[in-house]
């Protein structure tokens, strides 16, 4: 009997354990350019920071939380309604995950929705799909026009705003063009056009229905109208977050230095594979040399990161541990025999 199962599964978690292990060597690179000794005064500032600006990080780290919750409640509601706190504490216990490599963040939404809210695994695939498609329609644009401006002026929010309508616009029709019944009959229409293999059997699969549900969520305007709402404000949150950050540090950042780095610290935490711990900051700051920082800059502006790490953290360890009590993890260990979600209140 082949043992290539066992070798394959072996080859991803050694991926896994390096990928984790670079972004512990990319953490304690970033603690060891903050704890240097140029840069000690900052760091006795922040031990004297007023305790409101402190509470002020904190409080952006809270909202930040919340509002991806709130995202992915919304994004699936046109779909299914699931209890807005059941969704917040799941996302709140997801985000604290996130630290940790194994994909531990995603397994425990596709787990926790399955058996507690009882939403298919295809359908749960679909919703973090059409989560991060929201996130690109509402962030891409302004990511593009600052790689272009370089700073926050009138034009960077026209050209930025403009770009998040009319990527939501070709998005809305694209999806409505076939999602639901209709959308389904055009998709039959085109696999047999291609003669693809299988395309009966796939496309009248339950499987396909559940991740066709997908194209529904980003076919509802009002919904993704939401969705792209809710998440301009987090970036905002995230953009004041770096701004609160470097002055508790005495570090001079510009509203549009703040924004860059907020955008690459999100998306860094979205797209590593290895759990975001040391990434995000390591990631940070590599961009800060990147974009022309002295060499003195980016040693101070390294302590930034860190400190939106730790409030963060701080922060995450707490609501997941609420929501933890909230959830009951020994509900997930029974059949999930409980009411059919879509009857639940939203």
């Amino acid at each position: 009997m082949s043992n290539r199962p066992a070798v394959a599964t072996l080859l991803r978690v050694a991926v896994q354990i390096v990928g984790f292990a670079i972004g512990l060597a990319l953490l304690a690179w970033c603690v060891d350019l903050a704890f240097s000794a140029e840069n000690r005064v900052q760091l006795q500032r922040l031990s004297e920071a007023a305790p409101l600006r402190i509470a002020a990080l904190l409080a952006c780290s809270f909202a930040t939380i919340v509002l991806n919750g709130l995202i992915f409640h919304r994004t699936l509601v046109p779909v299914r309604r699931l209890r807005t706190v059941d969704v917040l504490a799941v996302n709140a216990v997801a985000s604290f995950l996130n630290y940790l490599p194994f994909k531990a963040s995603v397994i425990s939404r596709f787990v926790i929705h399955n058996r507690r809210d009882r939403v298919p695994i295809a359908q749960i695939g679909a919703w973090l799909a059409a989560v991060g498609a929201g996130a690109l329609i509402a962030l891409g644009p302004f990511v593009l026009v600052s790689l272009w401006r370089g700073e926050i002026d009138a034009v960077w929010i026209v050209a930025g705003i403009t770009g998040v309508i009319a990527l939501a616009a070709m998005t809305i029709a694209l999806a409505r063009r076939f999602s639901g019944d209709d959308g389904r009959r055009r998709m039959e229409r085109l696999a047999n056009a291609l003669r693809l293999p299988m395309r009966e059997r796939v496309l009248r699969s339950r499987l396909f229905a559940d991740a066709h549900s997908g194209l529904n969520m980003l076919a509802d305007p009002v919904s993704l109208g939401v969705v792209l709402a809710l998440r301009l404000a987090d970036l905002a949150v995230q953009t004041a977050r770096f701004l609160i950050a470097a002055q508790l540090l005495d570090i001079a950042l510009s509203p549009g230095q703040a924004l860059l780095f907020a955008l690459v610290y999100f998306f860094i935490g979205v797209i590593t594979p290895f759990g975001m711990l040391g990434t995000r900051e390591g990631g940070t700051v590599g961009v800060a040399v990147l974009v022309g920082m002295s060499e003195a800059g980016y040693e101070a502006f390294a302590a930034v990161p860190l400190l939106v790490t730790a409030t963060e953290a701080m922060v995450s360890l707490t609501l997941a541990g609420i929501s933890i009590a909230w959830l009951r993890p020994d509900r997930l260990l029974r059949a999930p025999d409980a009411p059919d979600a879509y009857d639940r209140p939203a």
